[in-house]
């Protein structure tokens, strides 16, 4: 009688490993199309006015609570963030959502109220200084008369990024000036020397 067993026991033992192989291939499969589906994207084609300045606010808004950075919003364009550097001068930097070109634009203004007669050994500093750069994103407001960076993030018709978002931020925020262009003015230093020793 054992005989007569061995054959069913080995023969039903098959067909477990035969359901059970061909289920959990199944699976396989469904997880694998699972990870190669593309992450869902909301269509920001038709999207109003209101509804992308109210995308960007709640963005930004939230980004700043995560990073536990305080932020004034006057209204639902524009953020601004202000900073005391080491030297105790107060720096503000400001975030504005652009519809008509579906862009957010960082922006800070550095240096206030450069002579004329300083604005062209300046301006050769901030060209210098620019090719420098990873991003060149300093430039001379000529009629204010200051130094300004300005970054430009185009969203178009994507999700905002987070990691974009901290890109432009920190591109921004690390761009330290101030001491370079007071070696200019003040001092009488040569732009070009400025540019190479710079940040120090």
């Amino acid at each position: 009688m054992p005989l007569a067993i061995y054959p069913t026991t080995l023969i039903c033992a098959i067909i477990i490993v035969y359901i059970y192989s061909h289920f959990k291939k199944s699976n396989d499969t469904k997880s694998d199309a699972k990870m190669t589906e593309p992450e869902m994207s909301l269509d920001y084609h038709g999207e109003t006015e209101n509804e992308f300045t109210k995308r960007c606010y709640t963005f930004i808004k939230n980004w700043f609570d995560r990073n536990d950075l305080k932020v004034y919003s006057s209204n639902r364009e524009s953020f601004r963030i202000g900073f005391e550097e080491r030297d105790g001068t107060l720096v503000d930097y400001f975030i504005d959502s652009y519809f008509n070109k579906k862009v957010i634009v960082f922006q800070a203004p550095l240096y206030y109220d450069i002579p004329d007669h300083k604005l062209v050994e300046v301006s050769e500093f901030i060209n210098r200084l620019n090719s420098n750069l990873f991003i060149g994103s300093l430039y001379l407001n000529y009629e204010k008369r200051r130094v300004e960076a300005r970054l430009v993030y185009h969203i178009g018709n994507k999700d905002l990024d987070d990691d974009s978002f901290e890109f432009y931020y920190n591109t921004l925020t690390a761009v330290k000036a101030r001491k370079s262009i007071d070696k200019i003015i003040q001092k009488n230093e040569n732009p070009a020397l400025v540019a190479i020793d710079w940040p120090n």
